[in-house]
């Protein structure tokens, strides 16, 4: 098949093991927009490569690596208050799935952890606690501090 990337499709935000992991086939100068061709354009969907989030303007200018971890899901909308909340349970959902997939085989390699399961435990709190860090800053309610880090129309 040749390089891969690993994507993780989480169909329902509120149920993550209503998920499917799949192998997608990896092209050189293949952006990320060209890997999310067919999904449906009604829905908003939250986009990481590696545990990290991209902005759907960033698409187009996002190129994958072999063996990266491509994670979508869609983000609920409604309830009111402008989706804050939701934007910020999403954001979490998704962080909280790459980083069982992602934070493993960093420590693994990094770490030199002679059990390769407690490798990944440790890797994966660790990502995930680092990434939730971040996570928390940017999808807080707005203060000036967060919105000075904020791309310009980033949505508040």
């Amino acid at each position: 098949m040749g390089e891969t990337v690993n994507l993780i499709v989480i169909y329902n935000p509120l149920d993550t093991s209503d998920r499917a992991l799949e192998k997608l086939v990896w092209f050189h100068k293949k952006p990320l927009s060209e890997y999310l061709d067919g999904l449906p354009d009604e829905v908003t969907w939250a986009v990481c490569v590696n545990a990290q989030p991209i902005e759907q303007h960033l698409w187009s200018e996002t190129y994958l690596a072999p063996d990266d971890y491509l994670t979508i899901m869609p983000i609920p909308e409604g309830g009111g208050g402008g989706g804050k909340g939701v934007m910020r349970i999403a954001a979490m959902i998704v962080v909280a799935i790459a980083a069982v997939y992602t934070g493993g085989a960093a420590a693994a390699a990094y770490t030199g952890y002679a059990d390769a399961a407690a490798a990944a435990a440790n890797g994966a709190g660790a990502a995930f606690t680092a990434v939730s860090v971040g996570v928390g800053a940017v999808v807080t309610p707005a203060s000036s501090f967060t919105i000075a880090l904020l791309p310009k129309g980033f949505p508040e």
